[in-house]
């Protein structure tokens, strides 16, 4: 689990050995980019110094790699802005989940922060209680915000959303319009990009 890179234990470090094979797979098979969660176990004592010094030989094993890094947003933004504090090599950045920050995280807007280290998004929709995973605009997150912000930052790259299909969305659409219907969600969430 990613929890444990900041604590001390074998875990911690047998997951960092999960991130640099899952570079070698990212350098086998041309990904160009790597989501890692930095998402500290505050149940136990978590250690800054502990997560930055394993994860060192990880962002350096990807510079050499030629692969980016996006740390992610997930349940502490202090741990995240002082990881991209520490890590400041342009292939080192952001990946911008909307679903923790209006879950987990949400009176700090990200985006306003740290949008101009960002690489990538994970979007979708949920009630501002639990990580739901649903189409955006099903859901209590204002993707009008999101949008502001995105065009805020400069942000031109992909619009990735990660999404659920699950008991209620099998009830309302086959796999195929669920799918549609999720990519005519990103382009109105584009458009208030561009526009």
């Amino acid at each position: 689990k990613s929890t444990t890179i900041w604590s001390e234990g074998n875990e911690g470090d047998e997951y960092c050995k999960v991130l640099l094979s899952n570079l070698d797979n990212c350098k086998q098979y041309k990904i160009p980019l790597l989501v890692v969660h930095v998402a500290p176990d505050f149940s136990k004592n978590p250690n800054f110094e502990c997560g930055i010094k394993r994860l060192m030989p990880v962002v350096g094993y990807a510079k050499k790699a030629g692969i980016k890094i996006a740390f992610e947003n997930i349940n502490s933004a202090d741990y995240l802005f002082k990881t991209l504090e520490f890590f400041t090599d342009s292939h080192v950045g952001f990946c911008y989940d909307c679903g923790h920050e209006a879950c987990y995280e949400p009176d700090v807007r990200f985006l306003a922060k740290v949008g101009h280290r960002l690489f990538c998004t994970h979007l979708h929709d949920n009630d501002g209680k639990g990580d739901c995973h649903w189409l955006p605009f099903d859901g209590a997150i204002n993707f009008e915000q999101i949008g502001k912000e995105l065009k805020a930052c400069g942000y031109k790259g992909n619009l990735t959303l990660e999404l659920c299909y699950n008991d209620e969305y099998c009830k309302k659409y086959t796999k195929e319009e669920f799918v549609r219907e999720a990519y005519d969600r990103v382009q109105r969430l584009k458009n208030m990009i561009e526009n």
